[in-house]
């Protein structure tokens, strides 16, 4: 199937449906867009999963809209999962996807049966706050936005010459307003770290070991917070992991995706049987 727009009762997005089996909807970081999981998806579908992959607002082919709070961006993704008619999903979320994600997953307690938190927060820090004062405007050009992102993101530990150039290519196909709007968002959003333990879901927390926003130590405290998480961190990978180091990521996120999902199924199953008498 080709990427299509749907309208869903908050905002016109642009998304990917491929595969069949249990749906997996996989949630994009701050200026990249659902292609960001064009190794990842491939291998979930092998695996016998769906793979659901949108543009949140004002990126990729999703129209822009804004300013807007951050709930909006949870409610795309409740009103997404409402108009596919997706049956329970497991969510997989990368730095914005995984705020998105987590979030839901504390609004919607049961109905997650497989979470995935990659390279990403409970809280707001200081460098949303930071990029959301400074980002130029659409009316700004091209040029400048440019030259904003290459000031504002020099080659980090963890991430080769290549995937430095893809993320820069990402970014300046994303509407300078779009990005502006999603990334005030983050900076307002309300912690949810409180409120983590409220997460039922089997939840995989994923860093890389050079991330400068969100480091190790942090991860491992997010996944202390919510019962029976398992952290991992990958050696080599910067902030976008699944880009830094591609074969770690998707092997560990599919071998949890694949046996968390198919550990839930059974247990509905077992659920619905008849009890012998």
């Amino acid at each position: 199937m080709s990427e299509h727009l749907v309208r869903t009762a908050s905002a016109v997005l642009n998304l990917l449906d491929e595969g069949t089996g249990p749906p997996v909807v996989l949630m994009h970081g701050w200026s990249y867009d659902l292609h960001l999981w064009d190794q990842l998806a491939p291998e979930l579908q092998r695996c016998g999963l769906r793979t659901v992959r949108y543009d949140h607002r004002g990126h990729g082919e999703s129209p822009t809209t804004g300013p807007y709070p951050f709930d909006d961006l949870v409610s795309d993704l409740a009103a997404l999962i409402d108009a596919l008619s997706l049956d329970r999903p497991a969510l997989c979320g990368l730095s914005l996807g995984g705020f998105v994600g987590m979030q839901y997953a504390i609004e919607h307690p049961g109905s997650v049966p497989a979470l995935v938190l990659a390279d990403t927060c409970p809280h707001p820090i200081q460098q949303d706050a930071e990029m959301a004062a400074t980002i130029p405007a659409a009316a700004d050009g091209r040029a400048v936005l440019a030259a904003w992102w290459d000031a504002g993101h020099p080659v980090a530990d963890g991430t080769s010459t290549e995937a430095h150039r893809l993320r820069r290519d990402r970014f300046m196909r994303n509407d300078a307003d779009g990005l502006a709007h999603a990334i005030a968002a983050c900076a307002g959003r309300t912690a949810v770290t409180d409120l983590l333990g409220q997460i039922a879901a089997p939840t995989l927390v994923v860093c890389g070991e050079n991330d400068a926003f969100f480091t190790p130590a942090l991860h491992a405290d997010l996944a202390a917070r919510i019962p029976g998480a398992h952290a991992v961190v990958i050696p080599g990978a910067g902030h976008i992991s699944c880009i830094d180091q591609p074969e770690e990521f998707n092997s560990i996120v599919t071998h949890f995706l694949t046996r968390s999902v198919a550990d839930c199924a059974a247990h509905r199953t077992a659920l619905v049987q008849p009890k012998e008498k």
